[in-house]
């Protein structure tokens, strides 16, 4: 075998084991940016769950003094930035005790669902001196991941 023949051989021995190594890598990139992408909807549905109980928490509805014990009242939709939409419901748990369940969901452009999170929070009702109207003080430690 002369030189030439040899140095032919070897570099299509190369080409092959590089494209043996691609051919492995790709399928790996493609899993890593469907995790990241499913990382990132994760994400973007808990901002939008945890907005959609701050929104309640900043504008307390006067309607809650009215609930009966375990009575809801569910807040307007949220639609965020980049296809995320969030929802609120608030619940009456004791006299003066209420749950805030935030729950967000990330979409795509054709609607469909990629992600969805589900967030609460315990608020007490205290009624500050100078004022008539009774203000939502958020329990410590309160938040708490709910099943979805």
């Amino acid at each position: 075998m002369s030189r030439r023949g040899a140095a032919l051989l070897l570099v299509l021995v190369a080409l092959a084991l590089g494209g043996l190594a691609l051919s492995a890598v790709f399928p790996l990139a493609i899993l890593e940016q469907r995790l990241g992408r499913g990382a990132l909807g994760e994400l973007v549905a808990g901002e939008a769950a945890e907005a959609g109980v701050a929104v309640v928490l900043t504008s307390w509805p006067t309607a809650a003094a009215a609930l009966p014990l375990g009575g809801f009242w569910s807040a307007p939709p949220l639609l965020l930035a980049g296809g995320a939409r969030s929802q609120a419901l608030l619940r009456r748990v004791d006299s003066g005790l209420f749950l805030v369940v935030g729950s967000g969901e990330q979409r795509d452009r054709s609607g469909q669902a990629l992600a969805a999170a589900t967030v609460g929070r315990l608020v007490r009702l205290v009624r500050l001196p100078t004022d008539t109207l009774p203000h939502p003080r958020p329990i410590a430690r309160s938040w708490v991941a709910l099943p979805h």
